[in-house]
């Protein structure tokens, strides 16, 4: 049986890897560091945005070709930014998006760069 995060699914795979989830994101500009955190997913749950809200990425004491997954659950209508501490401007997230849109970054052994994003399916 699948598990859920804010009502998607979320199957659970045995044989892969499946990344430590952090405190989840909250309703303000923050500053996240996963070499810290030990953590490989970040999520912004539904309805939490009331603003435009920037996420920064410290640059400092990733681990070379770590990646790192920012889930946006939040479908209001605000934009939220994601970029490192160069400040470099990762991604920057629509308002109303309309489904959820999951973003990764890359750690290059100096700065925290974009690798991809999709915009979930939720049928």
């Amino acid at each position: 049986m699948a598990a859920t995060i804010n009502t998607f699914p979320v199957v659970p795979y045995a044989n892969f890897y499946r990344p430590l989830i952090g405190t989840l994101l909250t309703d303000a500009d923050a500053t996240i560091d996963p070499q810290t955190d030990k953590i490989g997913m970040y999520v912004l749950p539904a309805g939490t945005l009331t603003a435009n809200r920037v996420l920064t990425v410290a640059n400092a004491g990733g681990t070379s070709t770590q990646l790192v997954v920012i889930i946006r659950f939040d479908l209001s209508a605000f934009t939220y930014t994601i970029r490192n501490s160069a400040p470099t401007t990762l991604y920057t997230s629509p308002a109303s998006p309309g489904v959820p849109i999951e973003y990764a970054i890359y750690y290059t052994g100096g700065v925290w760069v974009a690798n991809y994003f999709q915009y979930q399916q939720t049928t």
